[in-house]
């Protein structure tokens, strides 16, 4: 590729402040929704002008969904991945919000619904910390995967069990953010296929690539799960890292 064939957007809500990256949608009561006290029910819907306006931007359905949510921390991330999802789509696809509607299909992939259709299209979102991101492309054939990870101790025990030898082996001369990045790696790969973590993680080899593309930087990724043309790539920015996996079959 000599153009990344996808568009997409990182959100930074940190300090629970709302970082605008495109347009600026003018819901301070978004902010204070993320911040709900924890309760077994919905969000607060009833309570004021205030806390609608701050949900507006969810579809009926999406509503529903919400919910059905009984943690606080879920709803938030959940919250912040649909923001950043519909502020991304929307340009995209010149609409309101509220006119999309992005619910999980059987395997649990988001899929964008308008008017009671489905768009054409392949969606993705991920959360970590205060961030979120979401990655969308509408070239047939063409899926997209997007993770969003945190950097955290050097070489984590837990990750043993799902790197390979040779990415494990790579762990000292790559540095601290290396096992994260394999992680996240194989995270997008999953995403791009539609399947998510249901199958072994060490099936997927990443590896360091050469060469950038529109700023990300390359991965060379292996895998016998892979029946088509798969690109990934990565980007970090204040100790996150971002993945994504353009795959096309």
């Amino acid at each position: 590729m000599s153009q990344l064939p996808v568009s997409w957007l990182c959100e930074s809500f940190e300090a629970g402040e709302f970082s605008p990256a495109l347009s600026a949608w003018p819901h301070p009561a978004f902010v204070r929704a993320l911040k709900q006290r924890p309760h077994p029910g919905p969000l607060p819907v009833g309570e004021g002008a205030e806390a609608e306006d701050g949900i507006a931007f969810l579809s009926e359905n999406e509503l529903k969904i919400l919910a059905g949510l009984r943690f606080e921390k879920r709803r938030r991330e959940w919250l912040m991945g649909r923001w950043t999802a519909k502020k991304l789509l929307t340009v995209q696809l010149g609409c309101a919000p509220r006119e999309l509607s992005i619910e999980p299909e059987a395997g649990g992939a988001p899929v964008v619904w308008r008017a009671g259709e489905r768009v054409p299209g392949c969606l993705s979102i991920s959360h970590r910390g205060d961030r979120a991101t979401a990655a969308w492309a509408d070239v047939l054939g063409m899926q997209v995967g997007v993770d969003l990870e945190l950097v955290g101790e050097a070489n984590p025990a837990w990750m043993v069990d799902y790197l390979t030898e040779a990415e494990w082996g790579l762990c000292e001369g790559q540095g601290i953010g290396w096992p994260y990045l394999v992680w996240s790696a194989k995270e997008a790969v999953l995403k791009s296929l539609r399947t998510g973590l249901r199958v072994d993680t060490r099936e997927i080899e990443a590896l360091p690539g050469e060469g950038e593309l529109d700023g990300w930087r390359r991965l060379d990724v292996r895998s016998g799960l892979l029946k088509g043309d798969c690109w990934v790539g990565w980007r970090s920015d204040g100790g996150y890292l971002l993945t994504m996996a353009v795959l096309k079959n």
